[in-house]
């Protein structure tokens, strides 16, 4: 084949046009793929720290390290990986009012990286409650 032929031919084109679309379909399919679990995970993380202070609320003997496991065991209800979670629960007392406050940050960790900067490829999802403890009000 002589140069001439090899430049009028036009055997391959639609595999490079192919491969030019794929790239930018396949960027974007990974970028609602994680947006989506980036939303799955910052609601799973607010739903434990809720469920967790709401076993506070039934359960007057309660820890602060206990509620630490009930949050951790509602992660993981939802399928999340409790492992990149930290909690900080703690009773307070406000005005008279007792109250339990829930913190919580999972590190977020990308599943696809090759297309973000190392900046966006780990952040930080935080998620926080307090809720009054109406077991422990007293009327006067």
């Amino acid at each position: 084949m002589s140069f001439k032929t090899f430049k009028k031919s036009q055997a391959g084109s639609t595999a490079v046009e192919f491969s030019f679309v794929a790239m930018g379909f396949l960027m974007i399919f990974f970028c609602i793929i994680e947006a989506g679990r980036i939303f799955w995970i910052q609601n799973a993380v607010q739903y434990s720290v809720e469920s967790a202070s709401r076993t506070a609320l039934i359960d007057f003997d309660i820890s602060e390290s206990d509620i630490e496991e009930a949050a951790r065991n509602a992660l993981s209800s939802m399928r999340v990986s409790p492992d990149d979670l930290t909690i900080n629960a703690s009773l307070i007392t406000l005005e008279d009012v007792d109250y339990v406050e829930i913190n919580a940050t999972y590190q977020y960790s990308a599943l696809v990286t090759a297309f973000l900067p190392v900046s966006m490829a780990s952040f930080d999802l935080n998620a926080s409650t307090r809720r009054p403890l109406i077991w422990n009000i007293t009327e006067e």
